[in-house]
């Protein structure tokens, strides 16, 4: 993988696994309203797409570490575009 950004608090060891599944449900949500998506939507999209149920990662870390970066590898424009002013 190519893209460079930085230590997102997902990988952050300091953080409960419980405040990660969170984290990843309200990306989700972002990404659902982002897209024009409702949640369910997202969640059977996502589910076809990378076979992780974004209701249940609390038992699935592997699927939780894979859609993060799923969506971080989905963000708008408009976050690439600011991440490069902050990162060059």
């Amino acid at each position: 993988m190519n893209n460079k950004h930085a230590i997102p608090t997902i990988y952050d060891p300091e953080i409960s696994y419980s405040e990660k599944c969170k984290i990843m449900l309200s990306l989700c949500q972002s990404m659902a309203k982002h897209k024009g998506m409702t949640l369910d939507e997202m969640r059977e999209f996502i589910i076809k797409k990378l076979n992780v149920d974004i209701k249940k990662l609390d038992t699935n870390p592997v699927g939780m570490l894979l859609l993060y970066e799923y969506l971080y590898s989905q963000r708008p424009a408009t976050c690439r575009n600011e991440e490069k002013k902050r990162f060059h």
